[in-house]
């Protein structure tokens, strides 16, 4: 059960549930600024290539 510690104001949404860290995942390290400028389609690429490692 989350703590009252990790309860978000009223109108947001936590990000973390206070349990465990499932579905969060990392990313490969990038330049952020090499990110940026990669079309939607590199960033999604990307995106699938990092996480790969991490969905068994």
């Amino acid at each position: 059960m989350p703590s009252k510690v990790n309860m978000p104001p009223q109108g947001f949404v936590s990000l973390f549930h206070g349990t465990n860290l499932t579905g969060w995942y990392g990313w490969g390290t990038q330049d952020p600024n090499d990110f940026k400028s990669m079309s939607p389609d590199e960033q999604l690429d990307y995106k699938k290539k990092s996480i790969v490692n991490y969905i068994q």
